[in-house]
């Protein structure tokens, strides 16, 4: 079938079976709708039939299966998440060209972020525009089958809602005959809401307290050792001190703070707000499935600490792109990790020093505690007390510094949702246990030798009723009050796609393994992945390749092979 798309009219006649030569469109002044110079491009919409393969007992729905003749590449549109542009997927989104038959399209909706109408027009609109530019193809026709999208973090809700919008023919855009795509794969997708989502103000705080700590342990380390120095100025020292802690938490509280909504694109809150973990939005409008659309997913699991290995790839250079990356490099998540541990210690073997220091002030201070006359003693004896309370606040700032980094992660665990505080002091009742009677064992006690004790012989039950014994005993645990995530979104809510089959729901944990020479040898189980990670590691080259060879998705995002 042969179509024209006219973006620029913010139409699409994609459907239309007209012969024709090239695609140029127009508006007058009348806004009437003038077409010159047209040329010849066309998609081809292939009968679905059922693959008896790709059906389960549980669940009839059928996939649609490709003709793979009948068309010359397959359209792939990459979706960026939250604070993201049409670089976030540029690492691996023509990764593997040379080995597939496929066009990709890398979505950019950078500045419409507010809501999910703003988000969803914008993408149909790129969808289109970039759409018609690769079917155009240096005028020469180029045919196509049915595209799909891929779609990261927010990305993935964003096709979510289009595809719900084109289902029920929302409005003069987004109807069932304009549709983009015809299969959706979301990467790390808080389905299920993010509870990140609504704690911004909770995670600006931890941030600048972060700042704070460290900065003012840092300052006063080094007013500590200047102090020794130049003993005779401790007194400006301590003044400098104090002021320049002021400073340093000024900053904390307002650059800092400033700094991160820059970064996070403070503007995006609502749209953040819209799938916040109980947001009406999620529970309601996104609680929907078009049940004649493939599916899949991958999902993320990171492991502790959870905090600084995201953080990798949130500070410098590589937060807003991966090309310092070799491609499918982004591997080591651990470069801020290793720092704020050897911080932690470099802190811990500073403390430990400024208490020697001032255990020696205390003791010259002891040593001159008789009265001299003259005004030297006085000068000496609180030039080593200003000395001394230099010292003091040095270590009192790095320890305060080192108990902030070992219970952050614990902290920005809640704030994710991976902790659950409600859960913390909560026990569950797991059971009963039926005692039917007792016996007496005979064991040895330490100095004491043997002793014989009477003990229940009893069996677990699940209630009550079903104790045929003397009596029951309830069966407490406490339940897990931490979730997987990684480490942004948990991993239940990456997995609640409505819709989509439990066996499409994949773990990012497989990588190829090479020989010296450069030659395949096999794929290995490696975990540990997380949320911004996934852009461009290779675990991400994996899923692609299970994505365009058809393996544990549905064989309609499959894709043709190159021939050698």
């Amino acid at each position: 079938m042969l179509i024209i798309a006219t973006v620029c009219c913010g139409q699409d006649i994609s459907h239309a079976p007209i012969l024709v030569d090239a695609v140029k469109c127009e508006l007058d002044k009348e806004n009437t709708i003038s077409i010159q110079n047209l040329h010849v491009v066309t998609d081809s919409f292939n009968t679905w039939y059922t693959d008896s393969s790709d059906v389960e007992e549980d669940n009839p729905e059928s996939y649609p299966k490709l003709n793979k003749s009948e068309f010359d590449t397959r359209l792939i549109y990459f979706v960026h998440g939250l604070g993201g542009n049409d670089k976030s997927w540029d690492a691996v989104d023509d990764a593997h060209t040379s080995e597939y038959v496929y066009t990709p399209l890398r979505v950019d909706y950078e500045e419409h972020q507010r809501d999910f109408n703003e988000a969803s027009y914008e993408v149909y609109t790129e969808m289109n525009r970039l759409r018609i530019s690769a079917l155009y193809n240096n005028d020469r026709t180029l045919s196509t089958d049915k595209p799909y999208a891929i779609g990261h973090s927010q990305g993935g809700l964003v096709i979510r809602d289009m595809d719900r919008k084109f289902d029920q023919n929302y409005d003069a855009h987004f109807q069932e005959d304009h549709r983009q795509f015809y299969g959706m794969i979301t990467f790390c997708t808080p389905h299920l809401g993010a509870s990140i989502g609504t704690s911004q103000e909770a995670l600006t705080k931890m941030a600048a307290d972060f700042g704070y700590l460290i900065g003012n342990a840092t300052l006063k380390n080094q007013v500590a050792k200047f102090s020794l120095k130049v003993p005779f100025l401790s007194k400006k020292l301590l003044r400098f001190s104090a002021s320049a802690s002021d400073l340093v938490e000024a900053l904390s509280t307002n650059l800092i703070v400033e700094g991160i909504n820059i970064m996070s694109k403070g503007q995006q809150a609502p749209m953040v707000q819209q799938y916040g973990e109980f947001a009406p939005y999620v529970r309601n409008t996104m609680n929907y499935s078009n049940t004649t659309i493939p599916k899949a997913l991958f999902y993320a699991e990171e492991s502790d600490p959870i905090l600084f290995r995201i953080a990798t790839y949130m500070i410098g250079p590589t937060a807003s792109d991966f090309v310092h990356y070799p491609r499918f490099g982004a591997n080591d998540d651990e470069q801020i990790e290793k720092g704020v541990n050897e911080l932690r210690a470099k802190l811990l073997a500073d403390i430990k020093a400024h208490k020697k220091e001032a255990e020696k002030i205390q003791k010259k201070i002891d040593r001159t505690n008789i009265p001299v006359i003259g005004l030297a003693y006085l000068l000496t004896k609180k030039s080593k007390l200003n000395q001394l309370k230099i010292q003091e606040d040095a270590s009192k700032a790095e320890t305060e510094a080192v108990a902030f980094i070992e219970k952050v992660n614990v902290m920005y665990k809640t704030i994710v949702g991976a902790i659950d505080v409600r859960r913390l002091f909560k026990r569950e009742l797991t059971g009963y246990w039926c005692v039917t009677g007792t016996k007496e064992i005979t064991v040895n006690v330490p100095y004491k030798g043997k002793k014989t004790i009477e003990i229940e012989n009893r069996h677990r039950v699940d209630n009550p009723s079903l104790c045929d014994g003397t009596k029951t005993i309830p069966i407490y645990s406490t339940p897990a009050v931490e979730q997987k995530t990684d480490a942004v979104l948990t991993v239940n809510s990456q997995k609640g796609f409505p819709g989509c089959h439990d066996r499409y729901k994949l773990l990012l944990d497989e990588i190829r393994t090479y020989d010296a020479q450069g030659n395949f040898t096999g794929v290995q189980t490696k975990s540990d992945v997380n949320h911004i990670q996934i852009l461009n590691c290779a675990q991400t080259d994996e899923a692609l390749r299970r994505i365009y060879e058809g393996r544990g998705v549905p064989i309609f995002f499959k894709l043709r092979e190159k021939k050698r």
